[in-house]
């Protein structure tokens, strides 16, 4: 990232074909087999370790689906609040939204974070979803962290994806999968 109050991410991705998608959002920006590409800023407010009550930041992406035909884009938006229990447990409460021409979707993300070792941390999520075509989901993540710049999350989820709108839908098929996180 830029700093430790801003940070610059970019991501790749794709829903798998398999997934067959229910929304209409995810038939239109989303489209199962393509490619996805979204860039995104976070900007840090509040941090707990710098003595504030929560961690609070907002992280806003614009991309767009890579179809052959169709390159339809949409702007998501995510405010982050974390509230750290104890140095081995904190909780997190999100507002997310979609916003695009056509469609949006407004859910919460609720979750955890269990550092049961200095390496991995078990992770819950559960998107609730509270307007638009929305669909609630859950997610279960095994994180480990050898270093401070590379995470590597086993996970199971019924969400379409991990990233932005995918976290505010839902796939047919619950899916496991592997998400790498490199920090620079």
């Amino acid at each position: 990232g830029f700093s430790d109050a801003f940070q610059f991410d970019l991501a790749l991705g794709q829903v798998a074909t398999a997934s067959n998608p229910s929304s209409s959002f995810a038939q239109s920006f989303l489209i199962p087999g393509n490619p996805t590409v979204r860039g995104a800023g976070t900007a840090l407010f509040f941090s707990q370790p710098r003595g504030d009550a929560l961690s609070t930041a907002l992280r806003l992406s614009f991309g767009r689906v890579l179809a052959p035909d169709d390159r339809s884009g949409y702007l998501f938006g995510e405010l982050l609040n974390t509230r750290e229990l104890s140095k081995v447990f904190s909780v997190n409460l999100n507002p997310k939204v979609a916003l695009s021409g056509s469609e949006n979707l407004f859910g919460v993300g609720m979750g955890a974070n269990w550092q049961f070792s200095k390496i991995f941390s078990l992770i819950p999520e559960v998107n609730i979803a509270a307007y638009g075509g929305a669909q609630s989901n859950y997610t279960l993540a095994l994180r480990a962290c050898p270093n401070q710049r590379l995470c590597v999350d086993l996970y199971g989820t019924n969400s379409l994806s991990l990233q932005d709108a995918g976290q505010l839908l839902t796939s047919e098929t619950p899916v496991a999968g592997l998400n790498l996180t490199w920090k620079y």
